[in-house]
C-alpha cells in the first residue's frame, strides 16, 4: 500500500514536471518568436526610412512602424499565462515607445522646417507670426536638447527597468543582448537626424530674426518720412 502510494506520488512529480518543461519550452519560443518579429520590424523601418526624402515622409513612416510595433505586441499579448514572455513585451514596448513619441513630437514641432509656406517671407515681417515662429524653434531646440540627455540615458534607464523586473539573472543575461541591440540600434539612427533638426533650427531662427528686423527698419525709415 505504502509503496503505491509512493509510485503514484512519484508518477505526478514526473508528470508535472513535464508539464513545467514543455510550459518553459513553448514559452521560449514565444520569446524568440516575439524577438524575431520586433528585429522584422526594425529592420524593414531602416531599410524604408532610407528611401526617405523628407521629414514629412520621415514622421510618416515612424508612425507606421510605431504601429507595427504595436501589432507584435498585441499578436503577443494573447499568451497571457506566460509571465516571462509578458515582462519582455512591456520592456520593449515602453523602451521603443518613449523613444518613437519623443521622435514624433519633435518631427510635429519642427514643421516650419519642412512645411511649404509662400507666403513665409511676408508673414515674418508681421509681429505676431514671427514671435510665434521664434517660439516654436525655440522650443524645438530645447526639447532636442532634453532629447539628447534622454537617449544619454536611456539605455541604461531600460536595463534598469530590466534590473527591476520579476525576470531571473540568467533571463536577464538572455534578454539584455538583444533588447540592447534592438533598443539602441533605433537610438543610434535618429541621432543624425535629431541633430540636424537643431541646426536647421537655428539656421532658420537667425534668417528670421533677420527678415523681421530688415523689416521692421524700413517700416521705421518709412515712418520717419512720412
Amino acid at each position: 500500500m505504502f509503496r503505491s502510494l509512493l509510485m503514484a506520488t512519484a508518477l505526478l512529480c514526473l508528470v508535472a514536471c513535464n508539464d513545467q518543461d514543455e510550459t518553459a519550452q513553448i514559452e521560449a519560443k514565444h520569446i524568440s518568436s516575439y524577438t524575431a518579429n520586433l528585429r522584422n520590424v526594425m529592420i524593414n523601418h531602416y531599410n524604408l526610412m532610407s528611401q526617405v526624402q523628407n521629414p514629412a515622409q520621415s514622421h510618416e513612416q515612424q508612425q507606421k512602424t510605431l504601429a507595427d510595433i504595436k501589432r507584435v505586441k498585441t499578436q503577443f499579448e494573447q499568451y497571457s499565462e506566460h509571465t516571462t514572455l509578458q515582462t519582455i513585451v512591456t520592456l520593449y514596448d515602453t523602451a521603443l515607445n518613449q523613444l518613437f513619441i519623443r521622435n514624433l513630437q519633435l518631427l510635429e514641432l519642427s514643421a516650419p522646417l519642412w512645411v511649404s509656406d509662400p507666403n513665409l517671407r511676408f508673414n515674418l515681417t508681421q509681429d505676431d507670426y514671427y514671435f510665434a515662429h521664434q517660439s516654436r524653434l525655440t522650443d524645438l531646440i530645447n526639447m532636442v536638447d532634453e532629447f539628447d540627455s534622454l537617449m544619454l540615458e536611456h539605455l541604461e534607464s531600460v536595463r534598469q527597468d530590466m534590473m527591476a523586473s520579476n525576470l531571473t539573472k540568467q533571463q536577464r543575461i538572455r534578454v539584455w543582448p538583444d533588447m540592447q541591440s534592438i533598443v539602441g540600434g533605433y537610438l543610434s539612427s535618429i541621432k543624425p537626424t535629431i541633430h540636424s533638426l537643431k541646426g536647421s533650427a537655428k539656421v532658420q531662427r537667425e534668417h528670421a530674426e533677420k527678415l523681421y528686423n530688415q523689416a521692421q527698419q524700413f517700416y521705421n525709415q518709412v515712418g520717419s518720412q512720412s
